[in-house]
């Protein structure tokens, strides 16, 4: 009956949008979002015990817009640590009269420990359109994607193109 385990999920996130020069309407706006979690537990090697949601993955629309959604780590098993953090400048309305032109960077690390981030760093920059339709925000991006150095033993990890639309998501 039960677990024959302890874990907590420790998360602290956050995310902050900024009109440069105070402009009304604004003319070019800075985002920046950030999440970290873990999962602690007296024991060590817990992961194959663990439920799916006390792990972490990353990939796609929320942390690394290049990957496919949830599809890091490569070795399909999650993480039990995992950061990520994003920034986005965005023209609203310079170039095009009805919709907003953005370029973005996404980050991220994953661990095997907890409290503990290992190589490689994700990275996922990229550009896209926003519009304001009557209906909600409607985004469309084209991203990339790369890992940076791995370890000899770890799994590889390609270099691609992604093309991405959101409803409703603001940063």
């Amino acid at each position: 009956w039960g677990a024959g385990f302890t874990a907590q999920q420790v998360q602290i996130q956050g995310q902050k949008l900024c009109n440069i020069f105070r402009a009304d309407p604004p003319l070019l706006i800075l985002g920046m979002r950030y999440n970290l979690r873990s999962v602690f537990s007296p024991d060590d090697d817990i992961t194959s015990d663990l439920p799916v949601q006390f792990l972490t993955f990353l990939g796609g629309e929320s942390d690394l817009r290049g990957y496919d959604r949830q599809s890091l780590p490569g070795s399909q098993v999650g993480a039990l640590s995992g950061a990520t953090t994003s920034f986005e400048a965005r023209l609203h309305k310079v170039i095009f009269k009805r919709a907003d032109v953005f370029a973005f960077t996404d980050l991220g690390m994953l661990g095997r420990a907890r409290f503990q981030l290992d190589r490689p760093v994700f990275a996922s920059p990229g550009i896209g359109l926003r519009w304001e339709s009557p209906f909600g925000t409607l985004r469309g991006y084209l991203a990339g994607r790369f890992a940076g150095e791995t370890k000899a033993n770890d799994v590889t990890y390609d270099r691609a193109l992604r093309l991405g639309f959101t409803f409703g998501e603001e940063f």
